[in-house]
This record gives structure tokens, sequence and C-alpha cells, in this order.
């Protein structure tokens, strides 16, 4: 076997879908083991589960989205069972705490399609859920791969891992699942060489 030194930074070798690689790519150190192309590798399958829960989803919320010229002051994910979560979003304009119900129901088949299906509503709002939508206009500029048609929400998977510099990850991927048990996320994948 014989294993190649790391390709410079910049440079587009090694990803399978022609983009470039970060320095500290997640396979690198894969690659000084097996090889570059992780031929070595063939035929593995490596599966896992990784639980979120609340705490470390709201920390993420509260670095990536929650900014000064954003309609939301602060959102708050409560995970609950049977694959259901609420997020409580505390407006800047001067109406009541939004309370958004999401339930998961339709989970990826990869690689056909790498969607995650939720639906979402508002809950006990009445009349002034009209007065909700410009606070809620938000939801057309997500990030890509996350996209909102009426009360449904759709995440792309690969999209996600790709804007993230993880394509050759979404490459691999033949199985994910998102669901909530016992107040925690749960992310199941299996990645197969």
């Amino acid at each position: 076997m014989q294993v190649k030194p790391d390709p410079p930074a910049g440079s587009r070798d090694g990803q399978a879908d022609g983009t470039t690689a970060p320095p500290g790519a997640p396979l690198d150190p894969l690659r000084r083991l097996f090889g570059e192309r992780l031929d070595a590798l063939a035929g593995g399958v490596i599966a896992a589960e990784i639980p979120l829960t609340a705490e470390v989803v709201n920390r993420l919320i509260a670095s990536r989205l929650i900014r000064p010229d954003f309609p939301i002051a602060s959102a708050e994910v409560v995970i609950l069972e049977h694959d259901s979560f609420t997020v409580h979003l505390r407006p800047r304009a001067p109406i009541p705490l939004l309370r958004v119900d999401v339930q998961i129901d339709r989970q990826p088949d990869l690689p056909a399609h790498p969607v995650l299906g939720l639906r979402w509503a508002l809950r006990g709002l009445g009349p002034l859920a009209l007065l909700a939508g410009p606070v809620l206009g938000f939801l057309k500029a997500l990030p890509p791969g996350i996209r909102v048609e009426g009360d449904r929400l759709w995440v792309n998977v690969e999209e996600i891992l790709r804007a993230r510099g993880l394509g050759e990850i979404a490459g691999l991927l033949t199985r994910v699942r998102v669901t909530t048990n016992e107040r925690r996320f749960v992310i199941a994948f299996e990645l197969r060489r």
C-alpha cells in the first residue's frame, strides 16, 4: 500500500464532487492510513447514531442564526417524543412569543431522495397569526439545502453537507434517519465505501 501525501491546500484532488477540501477535511486521517482514494476500505460500512440534546441544538441556533438584523431575537427548541419538537420564537416585533410545532414525517431515501420532510404549524395565535407573517419572512432566506413550501420544511442532507465542505461524505451516505427519543434528536447514518 502506498500512502500519498495530503494534497496542498486549495487542491481539487480527492474530492468526489469536484469541490475543494478544506485543510483538515474529515477523511484526511483515513487517507493518510489507507491511501488517497481509500480503495483499501472498499466494502467497508460505518453505522452510527449521534444523540443531540436540546442544549446543543439551541446553542447551535444561537451561534449561527440569531443576528441583530434578524427578525427573531431568540429561538428555543423543545424536543418531544414521536419525532416532533416545538420551536419557541421570540420576535423583535411587538407580538407574542410564537410557538411552532414541527413533526418529522418523511425520512431521506438515499441516494434517490436525500430530503428530510417536516410539517410545521403555528400554535395558539388565532387572528394574531396574520401579524406573524412578516416575522416568519426569514424562512425565505434559509441556508442552502433548506426550503419552505407552505406548511412544509424540506432539508436536503446532501446539499447541506456539500455547503459545509463535506461533499465527499455525502457521496458515501447510504442511510440517514432523524428521530426524537428521550428529549433528544437522534441522527442515525450509514456510510459505505
